[in-house]
């Protein structure tokens, strides 16, 4: 995978350096950016009943990766491998302390139709990377669903579903907090949950290891809980489900979508645009840039996973993986994301000083690969997950 990402960021940096030359050398025209980043979006019209690569959505903070009709994969489903890919909502605060003193990202919660459905027709999905949105439009059992998701681009602790149903059919939503999680290193941990009623919010919390954490779903959909999950009878018309981390949101879901909107217009325009003649080439870049724009943000929380807020293949933050990314944000005017990752290691030299002390007794910096989410004290404590410290940590000494 990261021979993999150095390929691929390797061509997207040789790309932006050939632009900016090709501004100092001739007469340049100012592309359509709006075309430009349209031309990436992804279009699906046959639904296929069959494992399908899921869609990666996200606003820097928070993320999930959605499947073929716009919700999570049901999890019946998910217990026959891995063909399906884990798409469940992420949080880059949610995380625990665990097995090796490592710091894992948590799934937070799954979002998925209860019934599966036998039969669907009039099928189209569209990923617009310019809006910020997933559009999945399809009929079942008579009724036609239209769901729309996004992740609020200026709330980043905000998530949100549309769904309009046209049709005599009440499909039903479940918000599933997971009550046992696998994590890596054939880990299997426990959770508690429990759903409570706030005004017009109803509260999860949530108990993993003693640590606690809460989100807050918003919904004018019938809400019913049962075992701890909360099951949504969806209504004729437009329903909807604002689901924030940690404290409540008052924001009206139509002003989260044209807020969203509005963000990712201004953020594409500020970007270096390319068009290339090329269409494969066009989408590699629009949609790469996507991913790294909806992964990463400048709120110096942690360092997001390179596959993003999906929970798919490698779950954790390489500190060599941002180095090939690096370049591009700089070239693409992205400085207060490439910014905010300088000021975020330079704020912890003190903790990675410590960190060496104590496991190598040495002064100087020796910098694991994986980067905590909490602090320095105890990380990788006794040992890290490999035995050769050596060979997981980034050979840089800093001798007093």
């Amino acid at each position: 995978m990261i021979d993999f990402m150095k390929y691929i960021i390797s061509i997207l940096y040789f790309s932006v350096c050939l632009f900016c030359s090709c501004q100092e050398q001739q007469a340049f025209i100012e592309p359509n950016v709006k075309a430009a980043v349209e031309a990436g979006d992804i279009y699906r019209t046959t639904y296929v009943d069959a494992p399908t690569l899921p869609l990666n959505q996200g606003n820097g903070c928070f993320g999930s990766s959605y499947s073929q009709l716009g919700l999570h994969v049901h999890p019946s489903l998910v217990k026959r491998g891995h063909k399906y890919g884990e798409t469940h909502l992420m949080h880059i605060e949610h995380w625990i302390r665990a097995k090796f003193g490592s710091d894992y990202l948590l799934p937070l919660a799954r979002i998925y139709w209860a019934n599966p459905f036998e039969e669907v027709s009039d099928y189209s999905q569209h990923q617009s990377f310019y809006d910020g949105t997933i559009e999945t439009i399809f009929t079942a059992h008579q009724t036609k669903l239209n769901v729309m998701t996004w992740f609020d681009a200026c709330e980043k602790d905000l998530s949100a579903t549309r769904i309009y149903v046209a049709g005599n059919t009440r499909p039903v939503i479940v918000i599933e907090p997971l009550k046992v999680i696998n994590l890596h290193y054939a880990q299997q941990v426990g959770q508690v949950v429990n759903i409570t009623q706030e005004e017009e919010n109803r509260k999860v919390s949530l108990n993993c290891q003693g640590k606690k954490f809460c989100f807050y779903v918003r919904s004018n959909a019938d809400a019913q809980v049962k075992e701890g999950k909360l099951y949504l009878t969806l209504k004729e018309g437009e329903n909807y489900i604002l689901l924030s981390y940690k404290t409540k949101s008052n924001t009206p879901v139509v002003s989260s979508l044209q807020q969203t909107r509005d963000w990712w217009h201004q953020k594409w325009n500020e970007t270096a645009a390319i068009q290339f003649s090329d269409s494969e080439a066009q989408r590699v870049w629009v949609r790469s840039m996507a991913l790294f724009l909806s992964t990463f943000g400048s709120e110096k929380l942690g360092l997001a996973p390179p596959t993003g807020f999906a929970g798919n293949s490698w779950p954790f933050p390489y500190p060599q993986d941002l180095s090939y990314i690096h370049p591009v944000l700089l070239q693409t005017g992205n400085i207060d994301i490439a910014k905010s990752w300088i000021e975020y290691f330079a704020e912890r030299i003190e903790g990675m000083k410590a960190y060496t002390k104590r496991l190598l007794k040495v002064d100087g910096i020796l910098s694991p690969w994986v980067f905590p989410y909490g602090d320095f004290e105890g990380y990788h404590d006794p040992t890290p997950p490999i035995n050769s410290i050596t060979r997981y940590t980034t050979p840089v000494i800093w001798l007093e």
